[in-house]
């Protein structure tokens, strides 16, 4: 069955409406036609339906079985030492795939690129629009937020990273400390909303500098194993052993 993206979903169970974009991918590409059934995946939940009316512009979709998002136990967030460029499309698909929430883009020392500004907000969206593919395609319950991109000395800046939040971060030179003795601390009792930040580094790796930056902000350094892995694959092998570990010690 075919998903679509739209930006919410009436939660009465009703009907709704599909335009722009989707509604030339429904209508023009994949050609489907009144009376057939489709998924419909959003910010606040999913469902399935079947196309009612198509018109010259948009479609109506009778809802019959909707789903909310309400009551995520957690959020993953994925703090990305840039790599080349291009490697970002394939951390973000597979990310995806794998369940990350957030995806936080940074400069660190090791970072190189010499895109403008410009270029940079153009990747971003063309970032979100592989996350909302890679959504339809996985099946994963949430479609990700792409932040821009920015430096690592600023990071915190930008974004708060609350105490009781659980944060790691992957350093090849941590020989001892692993994933699940950090794990097997928990998230903290009174947090209400409980965000796992998990920080990769750039091809080169993160710098000792950066790493102390990292645990004054209450990082935990972790290993990821003997093995040395690529940064586009670090990340989401990462937060899969995070969803791994949390869906079935539950």
């Amino acid at each position: 069955m075919r998903r679509f993206f739209v930006q919410t979903l009436p939660l009465d169970g009703s009907s709704m409406k599909i335009t722009g974009e989707e509604f030339h991918h429904l209508v023009h590409v994949v050609r489907f036609s009144k009376g057939e059934e489709i998924e419909l995946i959003a910010s606040n939940g999913f469902a399935k339906g079947f196309i009612q009316e198509i018109h010259r512009e948009e479609a109506v979709v009778i809802l019959q079985k909707v789903s909310s998002r309400d009551g995520m136990e957690y959020s993953i967030h994925l703090i990305q030492g840039m790599p080349k460029i291009k490697k970002m499309d394939e951390i973000v698909e597979k990310g995806t795939e794998i369940g990350i929430h957030f995806f936080h883009p940074v400069f660190m020392t090791r970072s190189f690129s010499s895109l403008s500004a410009s270029q940079l907000q153009e990747k971003q969206k063309r970032w979100q629009r592989i996350a909302t593919s890679a959504v339809k395609q996985s099946k994963t319950p949430h479609i990700p937020i792409i932040s821009e991109v920015t430096t690592f000395a600023s990071f915190f800046d930008h974004f708060s990273v609350s105490s009781r939040d659980m944060k790691i971060v992957a350093y090849e030179a941590e020989r001892t400390q692993n994933l699940f003795s950090i794990l097997s601390k928990g998230f903290h009792e009174d947090s209400k909303e409980k965000h796992i930040w998990l920080c990769v580094g750039p091809e080169g790796g993160i710098t000792d500098q950066e790493i102390s930056i990292l645990k004054e902000h209450g990082f935990y350094e972790i290993t990821l194993g003997n093995t040395i892995l690529r940064t586009e694959t670090a990340g989401y092998f990462l937060a899969g052993l995070v969803q791994y570990v949390l869906e079935f010690s539950s």
